[in-house]
């Protein structure tokens, strides 16, 4: 690719105008050439780690001057290429990675923390975001950008729905501090956006105490619109016995699927206990499969984190994956 006047002639280029850093060194490109899924490759020209939104803001003004395209790229969780460039620049934003402040309900976070990096922060404060994805890899400006849904979605909204303020680099290289009251329309527009608007940099969200403990409670089904039926039911009319819900299907030894309900209470012993029979009453399920256990409130939000770290150790994660969540 064309270099400007201050980089440097080593592989590892260092652009004057960066306080991060600026590579075209193959290794680092080609760790930014694939997404999650393991589906599409294209590989960039350069990937920048950016060290500030200051960084952000001359890379897409530099791109603009070589006509070069951009992708930002948290986790590359986004579906079809969308966080790779092919002879463009990735932005790597995992180096945007600071939990800049904590307070009783809000926090403030840089668009490349991840959420177990943040959860783990707030958690110490007995705090929490009303939603959190299941998979707690992803970073924070990724999410906000596809909108983001987790198991409490069902009363609480999504990811994006929990955002007080954003700090935003558009495309046209200018930075933003926005909000519902502040440029509502940049802001409206990069929550669910796609990343089409501009970059997440920072995001002030939405903390609420946080409990201890979860009851779980999880129940078999006959097909899949009795499955779809029973969640029916649980988001529009249980919101008081449980805070979560799903439903799975999970392939069986047979080839064919098992439908599976799973909800939760969250408490913290002596403050909202479970009440067992009111919940186990609700259910419609295969008679006998329902059962229910009391984990850490910590364990069951990590728990598909804790599955894809089994996955992982056994060389399966890296493999050719595509995901599908419907809700």
């Amino acid at each position: 690719m064309s270099q400007d006047p201050g980089v440097a002639s080593d592989r590892h280029i260092s652009v004057s105008m960066f306080s991060g850093t600026f590579s075209a060194d193959e290794a680092d490109c080609l760790r930014v050439a694939s997404d999650f899924g393991a589906l599409i490759h294209m590989m960039p020209d350069a990937v920048l780690l950016p060290a500030s939104a200051e960084d952000v803001v001359h890379v897409v003004q530099y791109a603009r001057q070589q006509q070069q395209q951009l992708a930002p790229r948290g986790q590359g969780h986004s579906t079809y290429g969308q966080a790779q460039s092919a002879h463009g620049i990735v932005i790597d934003t995992s180096t945007l990675n600071t939990i800049d402040a904590i307070y009783p309900d809000r926090v403030e976070v840089s668009g490349g923390v991840l959420w177990q990096d943040l959860v783990r922060a707030t958690l110490q404060q007995g705090f929490i975001p009303p939603v959190v994805p299941d998979y707690l890899g992803l970073s924070i400006g990724g999410t906000l950008a596809l909108g983001g849904v987790g198991v409490t979605s069902y009363r609480c909204g999504s990811i994006a729905d929990q955002v007080y303020e954003l700090q935003v680099v558009t495309g046209e290289g200018q930075l933003y501090i926005c909000s519902p009251t502040q440029h509502a329309d940049l802001f409206a527009s990069m929550l669910g956006g796609l990343g089409q608007c501009g970059i997440i940099v920072k995001a002030t969200l939405k903390l609420q105490p946080a409990y201890t403990r979860a009851r779980v409670y999880r129940a078999l089904y006959p097909s899949l619109l009795a499955l779809v039926k029973e969640l029916d039911h649980f988001v529009r009319t249980e919101r008081t016995c449980v805070d979560a819900v799903i439903g799975l299907l999970i392939p069986s030894s047979s080839g064919s699927w098992n439908y599976l309900l799973e909800v939760a209470k969250f408490y913290t012993p002596g403050e909202r206990e479970p009440e067992d029979k009111k919940v186990l009453d609700l259910l419609h399920n295969v008679a006998g499969t329902e059962h229910f256990e009391d984990v850490s409130y910590v364990d069951y939000i990590q728990r598909v984190s804790t599955q894809s770290q089994a996955l992982d150790a056994l060389g399966i994660w890296q493999r050719p994956h595509p995901w599908l969540d419907l809700f």
